[in-house]
């Protein structure tokens, strides 16, 4: 269902079970000044949730913010003939069977006029994720670099979050600190994201951090910075 946040910022918030547990899944989307549409991160294609959003304004981007969040992009892609659909440098490397153009990081700063900045989060390489800052509302948008789940969770579902040290806080989880490759080059990434004002922070997976963002996300990434 979507879900809006702010005068041009609305969330799909969906199911997504993995392990045996529910992660949830976020699709973040952006209206421009232009009234068109950026899409981050899109969830399961539904007709009703796209019509909704058409009937707002075209959709300009489809964006694949890491190598992996991209199960249902090409479905939006169809519908969405003309949308420019933006990917990670190497993405096809681990999967050719996606059709779309690779964005190198020098272009990716050129897009969007200044309404939303990317920041590539450079030093983990198996994920390549790319960070975005909506001016606008002043919110972060992350995909898997950090989740947000609370304490309601239970049973096996508690157990796994605590083993993957997601539980009950906001912050990287032992899966990604286990990839990271280089220290230097990932601090210098998180402190251009800190350098930017924002206030709240958008994850794909866990709650929405509403208010006190840029705290909470020093606080999560503090000894890489």
């Amino acid at each position: 269902m979507l879900r809006q946040l702010d005068s041009s910022l609305w969330v799909d918030e969906v199911s997504f079970s993995l392990f045996g547990v529910n992660f949830g899944n976020r699709m973040t989307c952006i209206q421009l000044s232009d009234n068109s549409f950026w899409i981050h991160s899109p969830t399961k294609f539904k007709q009703t949730t796209y019509e909704k959003i058409k009937a707002k304004g075209k959709i300009k981007y489809l964006i694949t913010p890491n190598r992996v969040h991209n199960l249902f992009v090409m479905d939006w892609k169809s519908q969405a003939a003309d949308a420019l659909l933006l990917a990670p440098a190497n993405t096809k490397k681990i999967h050719e069977d996606l059709t779309f153009e690779e964005t190198p990081e020098e272009k990716i700063a050129e897009l969007f006029d200044g309404e939303i900045t990317c920041i590539p989060i450079n030093g983990i390489p198996m994920l390549k994720e790319y960070a975005f800052i909506h001016h606008p509302s002043k919110t972060l948008i992350l995909t898997d670099i950090a989740f947000n789940f609370g304490s309601d969770s239970r049973g096996w579902s508690t157990f796994f979050l605590r083993l993957y040290g997601a539980y009950n806080k906001f912050g990287p989880s032992i899966s990604i600190r286990a990839i990271i490759k280089d220290k230097v080059i990932l601090s210098a990434s998180l402190n251009k994201i800190i350098s930017h004002d924002f206030d709240r922070i958008i994850v794909s997976h866990g709650d929405i951090v509403e208010n006190n963002g840029k705290k909470m996300f020093k606080d999560a990434f503090n000894k890489y910075l």
